[in-house]
């Protein structure tokens, strides 16, 4: 027994004692890694709290602080220490990224690795601090719940403390003024001040309660009141508004649910989100803030289709008590939305005069003798200050314009709000109005000439449009019964509509006195004969005549001119020299 007892006794203590900062459990080793997430550059602080609570569960916060310094090499605990402080050293290095590990992997303390990251990552950073500002400022609640939104004002505050944290009094005789208390107090009263304002309006109530206390309540109180009032608010959800013709609805019978509606698997999962409600559309599953009523719809938004599925019938009543619902042919129907048989009339009655207005605004200008004129028409206008067509399809470019207010000769005001271009034949359309309210196309006649510079004869049956700089022919409209209508692959002939037009009669007669292919030929820089003919069969006032090619053809196609025939002669050399220059 007294062997066993010595030599226990003589056992070190840093062996045996874990409370010794050198004592190392059996189970700890190098490859720990005991902070995660990995140490980066932006993320110092949070990590230094979570490594400082870690070591100090293991007890060997002092080796980064460096309180236990190394102890001589003579020193029967130099070989624990170095041991240690190695085992330290991998457990920073561990929960490092592979950067930053590899810039203080040859530093042979803890503590000079403490100091260098402290000096690298913990200087105040003002852009974050602004950063944090306002993301406070802009943290709201909108479809979180109240637990989730302080949660997150929770992270913001605690990360604003880590660069602008309350000052302490450091003096050795503490004050007794309690201005430090004052200090700390109003800023826990900011707190919940920001944490209310950042709230939806369902909790408007609780929060001018709180509001008006005096003192303020502490962020923790606070936030366990407003957490009650929503565990009460999910209980009270605002009532649908009930049509008057739905008045006498009830659910539909089931000889298992009786009284209430069918249970499903999403009735537990919907229920919470129940509890958010509009105070501008009076609608659930959404707040004020995403409310699309009050910011707008986004582009592309689809409404969501009326359900098929029908979860209410009528009660049998006497008729006398309540109108019978009818569909449109005044027959009875058991869809859930119904009208009575005078609802039923006035509608009607109302969609009837919507329709005769609606026809004497679009068709009053184009029936005449019972002629209609379809969406594909185009009429000649000369009152029209803009083109008008109402064909999506047409337009090549479509693009949103400044508000046009149109008023029509009925005195009604049409909007366009879009115009394009619209390419018809040879003519080019520009800043052509889409409104589809019209059921007619028109061709304004003061916007043709100005954009295009063309010009328009019109005749007893056609309106003819020329070009002004070569009086080309690029478009002609019919009369029918009274309007001129635009044809878009007109069957007069340039030629004709040339000869035929007193305008151009002296320049027609000019050329066509020439039929000449040789004049055409020089005209057109020697060309080819197959590009004469290509261009006889698409111009009738091009002639062609198949013809020998002229010389300068002939001499073209030559590297260079022949020599004349010389007459000079010599008997002897040398006597007549030529020189080639």
């Amino acid at each position: 027994m007294a062997s066993i007892s010595q030599t226990i006794s003589s056992t070190p203590d840093h062996l045996v004692n874990p409370a010794h900062p050198l004592y190392l459990h059996p189970g700890e080793n190098p490859a720990l890694v005991l902070v995660s997430p990995l140490l980066t550059k932006n993320n110092f602080h949070q990590w230094e709290r979570d490594m400082v609570v870690a070591l100090e569960t293991k007890n060997k916060e002092r080796f980064i602080h460096g309180t236990l310094p190394c102890p001589p090499i003579t020193d029967p605990l130099y070989e624990a220490w170095r041991r240690s402080n190695r085992m330290v050293m991998s457990w920073l290095t561990r929960s490092m990224t592979p950067s930053i590990k590899q810039s203080v992997m040859w530093m042979d303390t803890t503590s000079k690795i403490w100091c260098d990251l402290k000096d690298r990552f913990s200087h105040v950073d003002k852009f974050r601090i602004s950063d944090l500002q306002d993301q406070i400022l802009a943290c709201r609640q909108g479809e979180s719940t109240v637990s989730e939104y302080y949660t997150k004002l929770k992270i913001l505050w605690k990360e604003m403390e880590l660069y602008r944290c309350v000052l302490t009094c450091t003096c050795l005789t503490p004050c007794v003024c309690g201005l430090l208390s004052r200090l700390h107090k109003e800023r826990e009263d900011d707190y919940v001040i920001r944490f209310l304002r950042g709230l939806n309006d369902n909790y408007a109530q609780v929060r001018s309660q709180i509001m008006m206390l005096d003192p303020m309540p502490s962020i923790v109180k606070t936030f366990s009141m407003v957490l009650q009032h929503e565990r009460e608010f999910i209980g009270i959800l605002p009532k649908p508004y009930v049509p008057d013709s739905l008045a006498f609805a009830t659910l539909s019978t089931d000889p298992r649910f009786p009284s209430f509606t069918r249970p499903t698997s999403t009735t537990s999962k919907t229920i919470f989100r129940n509890n958010k409600f509009c105070a501008h559309c009076k609608k659930t599953n959404h707040t004020i803030e995403n409310c699309y009523f009050r910011i707008g719809f986004p582009v592309g938004y689809k409404k969501s289709k009326p359900t098929t599925k029908t979860s209410a019938s009528l009660v049998t009543v006497d008729p006398s008590a309540s109108p019978q619902p009818l569909n449109l042919d005044g027959n009875p129907t058991n869809d859930q939305f119904t009208f009575s048989k005078d609802q039923y009339q006035a509608i009607l009655a109302l969609l009837q005069h919507t329709k005769d207005h609606s026809s004497s605004v679009n068709h009053a200008s184009v029936h005449n003798s019972g002629t209609s004129f379809s969406f594909s028409h185009w009429i000649i206008d000369s009152g029209a200050t803009d083109h008008i067509c109402p064909i999506k399809s047409l337009f090549h470019n479509l693009h949103p314009i400044t508000p046009i207010h149109i008023n029509l000769p009925n005195l009604t005001i049409v909007i366009a709000s879009f115009s394009g271009t619209i390419h018809i034949g040879a003519l080019l359309l520009v800043d052509v109005l889409f409104i589809p309210e019209f059921s007619v196309s028109l061709i304004s006649i003061p916007k043709l000439v100005s954009t295009i510079n063309c010009m328009a004869v019109f005749c007893d049956s056609h309106c003819l449009f020329f070009q002004r700089s070569h009086l080309t022919m690029i478009g002609a409209a019919r009369k029918v019964d009274g309007l001129y209508c635009f044809e878009e692959s007109s069957n007069l002939h340039h030629n004709k509509v040339l000869q035929s037009s007193p305008i151009t009669e002296s320049k027609t007669s000019v050329v066509n006195a020439v039929h000449n292919s040789a004049l055409w030929h020089h005209r057109l820089g020697h060309t080819s004969n197959s590009i004469l003919q290509f261009l006889s069969s698409q111009h009738s006032d091009i002639t062609y005549q198949n013809c020998m090619p002229c010389d300068i053809c002939h001499f073209a196609k030559h590297k260079k001119l022949p020599f004349p025939i010389s007459t000079s002669k010599s008997s002897h050399l040398f006597e007549l020299l030529h020189a080639d220059i």
